[in-house]
C-alpha cells in the first residue's frame, strides 16, 4: 500500500468515528432522573474510585520507630524501607498466626514482602480477610514497623482494636469491616497514624464517640464507620480532612447537629449519614462540597427545608426520606433528584 492510500483510509474512519459520537448535554440528563440511591450497594463502588483516584505515591519516607528516611530508590516491585528484619518479621507473624487458631498457616499465604535498604525482606502488607480466625485482633501487629496494608475483613475476630496499632508510622490501609463481634471503642491513638489514606471499620460492634483525633488524618481519603454502635456527636474537627472524598456513618447512634465544618471536605463525593438521630437542620455549607455527587441522610429526626444552594450541585443524588419534617423547597423542583413527595407543604 502506497503511503499516500494509508493517508487517505486514515482520513476516512477519523470521519467515520466523529459521525458516530454523542454529545450528551445537562439537558439530556434532567428527562431521566436517577433512581433512589441505595447506601449499601455504593460501598465498594466508593472504595474503587476512591483508590482509582488516588496518585502513585512518590518514593516514600519510611519511618521505623521516630526517626524518618528518605530511603533509596527502590527496585521494580520493591518498597524502600530501613530498619527491619525478614527473620524477626517471619517469626512475628508465626506467632500471631497461632495466636489466631491458624498454627498451620504458611506466613507467606497471608504476607507481601518488600525489600529494604538493607538487603532485607520485610513485610509491608498483610491480607487476612474472609479467613475464619478465633480470638481476639493480635497487639503484636504493631511490632511489624514495615508495614503500610492491614486487612482484617470478615474473619470474626473478637476483643477491641489495639491501641498499639497506633505504632505502625508507614500504615496507609487500615480495614478492619464486617468482623461481627470487634468491640470496644475507636482509640484515639489511630489519630496518629500520619500516612494513613483508609480508615474502614464498618459493620462490627463499635460503640462509643468517634475521636475527634481522627481529624489529624491529613492523607485521609476514605473513612468508614458505618454500621456500628457509635454515639455522640459529629465531631467538626472531621472538616479539617481536606483529602477526605467518602465518608460513612450510616447506621449508628449519632446525635446533635450535622457540623457546618463538613463543608470545608471540597474533596467530598459521597457523604451517608442516614440512619442515625441526627437534629437540626441540613448545613447551607454543604453546597461547599462541588464534587459531592451522593448525599444521604434519610431515617433521622432533620427538620427544615434542604438548602437551595445545593441546586448548583448538578450532579447530586440524594435522599432525605423520613425525617422530621426535612423537606425540598419550591426552589430545588427542577433539579434531576428532585422528589415530589419530599416537597415542603
Amino acid at each position: 500500500m502506497t503511503r499516500r492510500m494509508h493517508l487517505a483510509l486514515l482520513l476516512v474512519a477519523a470521519v467515520t468515528l466523529s459521525a458516530c459520537t454523542t454529545t450528551v448535554r445537562p439537558s439530556d440528563t434532567q428527562a431521566n432522573p436517577p433512581a433512589q440511591p441505595n447506601v449499601e450497594a455504593t460501598v465498594a463502588a466508593a472504595l474503587s474510585a476512591t483508590q482509582a483516584a488516588a496518585p502513585a505515591p512518590a518514593s516514600p519516607q519510611v519511618v521505623v520507630g521516630e526517626t524518618a528516611t528518605t530511603p533509596p530508590a527502590a527496585g521494580a516491585g520493591q518498597v524502600a524501607v530501613t530498619d527491619c528484619s525478614e527473620e524477626q518479621d517471619r517469626a512475628t507473624l508465626q506467632a500471631i498466626l497461632r495466636q489466631l487458631g491458624q498454627p498451620d498457616a504458611t506466613v507467606d499465604e497471608v504476607a507481601t514482602f518488600g525489600g529494604a535498604a538493607n538487603g532485607q525482606q520485610c513485610i509491608t502488607e498483610l491480607r487476612f480477610s474472609g479467613r475464619n480466625f478465633g480470638g481476639e485482633l493480635p497487639a503484636q501487629l504493631a511490632d511489624l514497623p514495615a508495614l503500610r496494608s492491614l486487612e482484617f475483613d470478615r474473619t470474626n475476630v473478637a476483643g477491641t482494636i489495639p491501641a498499639g496499632l497506633s505504632k505502625l508510622a508507614n500504615l496507609e490501609t487500615l480495614s478492619l469491616t464486617d468482623n461481627g463481634s470487634l468491640a470496644g471503642s475507636i482509640p484515639p491513638e489511630l489519630g496518629n497514624l500520619s500516612r494513613l489514606r483508609s480508615l474502614s471499620l464498618g459493620g462490627n460492634q463499635l460503640s462509643g464517640s468517634i475521636p475527634a483525633e481522627l481529624g489529624k488524618l491529613s492523607n485521609l481519603q476514605t473513612l468508614l464507620l458505618d454500621r456500628n454502635q457509635l454515639s455522640g456527636s459529629i465531631p467538626a474537627e472531621l472538616g479539617q480532612l481536606s483529602q477526605l472524598s467518602v465518608l460513612f456513618l450510616h447506621q449508628n447512634r449519632l446525635s446533635s447537629a450535622i457540623p457546618a465544618e463538613l463543608g470545608n471536605l471540597r474533596a467530598m463525593r459521597q457523604l451517608s449519614l442516614s440512619g442515625n438521630q441526627l437534629t437540626g437542620t441540613l448545613p447551607e455549607t454543604l453546597a461547599q462540597m462541588v464534587d459531592l455527587s451522593q448525599l444521604f441522610v434519610d431515617k433521622n429526626q432533620l427538620t427544615g427545608e434542604v438548602p437551595a444552594a445545593l441546586g448548583s450541585l448538578k450532579t447530586l443524588s440524594i435522599s432525605i426520606k423520613d425525617n422530621q419534617g426535612l423537606c425540598f423547597p419550591a426552589a430545588l423542583q427542577n433539579v434531576s433528584w428532585y422528589s415530589a413527595e419530599d416537597a415542603c407543604k
